[in-house]
């Protein structure tokens, strides 16, 4: 136990604290744990040291081992508070987590109890606080305003299309991770229909909430609760974030006092309307109109914060192999559908910015535009088994096979920022595909992968004969998966044990075309890597035991995460999408 003074505040885990409902007057009977006592008392962590602390629970600083990143882990210990709704509302919190798999959802690596009755949460660890902190008071630009709105509305769309309901949105529950994206977070208060766990939270009589983002209805007792309930809370944060302050009464619209377009005053009374069938369907649809309101156009540069969100999240089987038929709705999240993502335009293209990693002199001519085959029917073997909908990569099992639900995809080129994501080369984005140049590539993805995951890759090499790959993080280490490697023609992942392909041999015939589209999907079980390539299973390498790194012609440094390269080959890369997978 310990007796230290409180550690300076640190934003994440305040939130992190306040949102597990972990604050409050503490019982005498209950102190905060010193981090050396619980250094190895987690599985696959290292407690590092306390970041925050609450009258019910803890926040610390931790490290996952395996794959060497630093995580919040929250406890909630039995002496520190007897009260079951409390406990019910942590454990709330990881399944409903568990259950979302998105860009701008708080990431959950793991849930469980130690054997003193301890509940533990690990989170992902966001290092710039929160949006509260962020607004300081302060009226924002409508641009800057959009941006927030559509990442916040993307999380809300895909945890609605899954029944769920957050009832506490506002600024101090959207985290700030150390690249400005944001992550919605605190589901303690969330109604989940049909997760299996409707209890005494969500009993008739009972209002939970935060005064000033409550809609109507959720302050009436027995009155329904829906996802236009979220859409009230989002419309109240955003004429906070325009204004610098929180409407009440017969509040003056933003435009009276500020630079916001006058359309924007209908929007948000539209979105705060006292009659749910009044407000916008959708959070989405919310932040589509604020959108086409403040001129902003899809394939605008991130204006400050990253830009307006294009990710699609598909629940039904692998997109490289059915159909794809579907519109794609920017900051939305259809499920049991397949997106379908625009065909190119053969016409001329409008090229954004060129983006030249740092070190290179200057940029190289961009890609040119490829006349890429109209989408088709893409079949094959289906390797990718089915699996439950909880992403919990260190915890959860698989369910019996008759209740199984399809992991939904998550659509990451929306998300690339070529200015903050490049380690080397020139890359650009074309309309919503990423460019790679004739010069050697790499690219970092924005996405913190699980220890399970799938990632799937449609690409075009326009030209050059050279190798086009993506980094993998694996349990076993941090190597590169690569087609048409060494002017051989072969595919496979490299290094093992300091060799590549050619060394130790693990490789299957891959010559790429110039100009034929080509799709991979890669799954990576721990230390486990299997390929797919054109539809067809090609090989899967057990790398357990066995050391996996990338070969020193990329300089990429160590421990880049997820990421894509092209040897001076200049490449289009049409879709990338990933998805976190259960523990096996």
């Amino acid at each position: 136990m310990s007796d230290e003074k409180t550690p300076p505040s640190d934003p994440t885990a305040d939130l992190l604290a306040r949102g597990l409902g972990l604050t409050g007057a503490r019982p005498p009977a209950w102190q905060t744990p010193d981090a050396a006592l619980l250094a190895d008392l987690f599985p696959g962590l290292r407690v590092i040291s306390l970041a925050g602390r609450g009258g019910m629970g803890a926040v610390y600083r931790a490290e996952q081992i395996r794959l060497g990143r630093t995580v919040a882990v929250k406890i909630m210990p039995p002496e520190a508070t007897p009260d079951p709704m409390a406990r019910e509302r942590f454990e709330r919190e990881a399944r409903v987590l568990s259950g979302l798999n998105h860009p701008h959802v708080l990431q959950i690596f793991d849930f469980g109890a130690l054997a003193d009755g301890t509940l533990y949460l690990v989170t992902e660890w966001a290092e710039g606080g929160d949006l509260a902190q962020l607004l300081s008071g302060k009226p924002h630009p409508v641009a800057v305003v959009q941006d927030w709105v559509a990442q916040i509305a993307s999380a809300l769309d895909a945890a609605h299309a899954r029944g769920i309901v957050h009832r506490d949105l506002k600024p101090a529950n959207v985290l700030v991770r150390a690249d400005g994206r944001l992550a919605l977070a605190d589901f303690g208060l969330a109604q989940a229909q049909g997760q299996g766990f409707t209890t005494s939270l969500t009993m008739t009589g009972m209002i939970f909430g935060t005064l000033d983002y409550m809609s109507p209805e959720q302050m009436t007792p027995g009155e329904p609760v829906t996802a236009a309930t979220d859409v009230y809370a989002l419309g109240v944060m955003t004429y906070q974030m325009l204004t610098g302050r929180v409407p009440k009464g017969a509040y003056p619209r933003p435009s009276r006092f500020t630079d916001t377009p006058v359309a924007v005053d209908a929007l948000i009374d539209a979105a705060m309307s006292n009659e749910v069938g009044m407000r916008p369907a959708k959070a989405g649809e919310f932040a589509r109109k604020l959108s086409v309101i403040a001129g902003v156009k899809p394939k605008s540069k991130r204006l400050w914060l990253s830009g307006i969100l294009l990710v699609v999240a598909a629940s039904a089987a692998a997109w490289a192999w059915v159909q794809v038929d579907q519109p794609v709705e920017p900051a939305s999240v259809v499920e049991n559908q397949i997106p379908k993502l625009e065909t190119p335009s053969l016409l001329p293209a409008v090229v954004e910015p060129v983006v030249v990693a740092e070190g290179k002199s200057a940029p190289a001519a961009p890609a040119p535009e490829v006349p890429v085959m109209p989408e088709a029917s893409m079949t094959g073997p289906e390797v990718v088994e089915s699996n439950p909908v909880a992403m919990v990569p260190m915890a959860a099992k698989k369910t019996d096979a008759k209740t199984e639900t399809p992991v939904p995809w998550t659509w990451l080129l929306g998300e690339v920022r070529p200015a903050r994501d490049a380690l080397r080369g020139t890359w650009s984005m074309r309309g919503k595909e990423l460019v790679a140049g004739n010069d050697i590539c790499v690219l970092r993805l924005p996405v913190q992968v699980a220890e399970n995951y799938d990632v799937a890759v449609e690409f075009t090499r326009t030209s050059g004969r050279n190798s086009i790959g993506v980094f993998l993080p694996t349990l076993a280490g941090e190597g590169v998966f690569e087609l048409d490697a060494w002017d051989l023609g072969i595919g496979g992942v490299q290094r093992i044990n300091g060799q590549d392909m050619r060394g130790h041999g693990q490789f299957f015939p891959a010559k790429l075309k110039n100009g034929e589209k080509q799709q991979v999907i890669l799954q990576v079980r721990g230390s486990r890597v299997s390929a797919t390539w054109n539809g067809e299973p090609r090989m899967t390498w057990d790398l357990t035991g066995r050391r996996f790194d990338s070969t020193v012609l990329w300089e990429t440094g160590a421990g880049i995460g997820l990421g894509l390269c092209a040897w001076k080959s200049p490449t289009v890369f049409h879709r990338v999408a990933y998805r976190a997978m259960p523990a096996e």
